[in-house]
């Protein structure tokens, strides 16, 4: 899709405005708040190892539901609350019941990294975060869950080709961009960024 500024953005962002705003602020940026990271996993989740303009659409839903992604929240849903959700919601009950699941894995991983974003940084391969993620007890995840939240959270770039935001785009821009004397050294990196 373009923008007004006739630049590519990834299909999946294509004809809606709300995903599109969501690939243009959101996805793909380094995350080191661990509720935000624990947002994104389930995210990937409920979306089916993708971005699901209905998920987008319905974060602030999932954020309600799910006390804002409070990782210590989640890992103590009671059984009732999950049930009632999953049948309110109209999703699976393993995804739903796995946000209580991946809200304790995280908590497992908190207490040996001593942050979420270490652990899930520590990585660049998405077999080996998704070998180590299974050893800490996450569920509902695999191969292309996994490599989702790393292009999501920024460890990967998972732009499309031709999307103005992918990282060969973003290089090439920075390189040819000219900037006038009235841009200090600081704001240049923060463009290049």
């Amino acid at each position: 899709m373009e923008t007004g500024n006739k630049a590519k953005r990834c299909g999946w962002a294509d004809g809606d405005a709300l995903a599109a705003a969501f690939h243009d602020t959101v996805y793909g940026r380094i995350v080191t708040d661990e509720k935000r990271i624990f947002e994104r996993l389930c995210m990937v989740i409920f979306g089916s190892a993708r971005y699901s303009k209905n998920v987008i659409k319905n974060i602030d839903a999932l954020r309600l539901c799910f006390f804002d992604f409070d990782i210590y929240r989640c890992a103590e849903l009671p059984e009732d609350y999950l049930t009632e959700l999953y049948k309110t919601m109209g999703r699976a009950r393993a995804k739903v019941f796995g946000v209580r699941e991946n809200a304790r894995a995280c908590i497992r991983v908190i207490a040996d990294f001593e942050s979420l974003f270490r652990f899930v940084y520590s990585f660049k391969n998405p077999s080996r975060t998704l070998a180590a993620m299974r050893k800490y007890g996450f569920s509902e995840v695999g191969p292309e869950t996994v490599k989702k939240l790393m292009e999501s959270i920024g460890i990967l770039d998972g732009h499309e080709p031709g999307c103005f935001l992918e990282s060969n785009n973003i290089k090439r821009n920075a390189k040819n961009a000219r900037f006038s004397d009235t841009y200090g050294r600081r704001e240049r990196r923060l463009c290049r960024a």
